[in-house]
């Protein structure tokens, strides 16, 4: 390897390590400026109510009853309504699409399609 190599290297390192610590010390101002506090907590004078938990309208009871080949109609049948279109596209005369359910909670699922008939399905924390 050539000093020259060598010397743009070590540039390189130096230059990834002060943007981490200066990405540190703005993340650390940040905490300080935006009220996080470490230590011991102190008591507040109102007593506060636990977050309501909103019902989810998606469930894995819907998720499994979902099959292959269902139509898109099929499947908003089961669900309740229609699902956001998160994709669409044609491949030669065939039409592909995806959708997705998502509850406030963060829970979703999402099919594919391919020719107006499920083709795959996914979900991530639904109960």
């Amino acid at each position: 390897m050539s000093d020259n190599n060598v010397s743009t290297g070590n540039g390189l390192l130096i230059l990834l390590l002060a943007g981490g610590i200066v990405g540190y010390l703005i993340m650390d101002e940040k905490a300080r400026t935006e009220g996080v506090q470490f230590g011991t907590p102190t008591r507040q004078s109102q007593s506060v109510a636990p977050p309501t938990r909103s019902r989810d309208r998606y469930s894995m009871k819907q998720y499994n009853q979902l099959k292959s080949g269902m139509t898109y109609e099929e499947v908003c049948k089961i669900m309740g309504g229609q699902g956001q279109e998160l994709s669409r596209m044609s491949l030669g005369a065939e039409e592909l699409a995806g959708y997705m359910w998502q509850n406030d909670s963060g829970g979703n699922l999402q099919c594919q399609f391919q020719g107006n008939k499920m083709s795959s399905k996914a979900q991530f924390g639904l109960r």
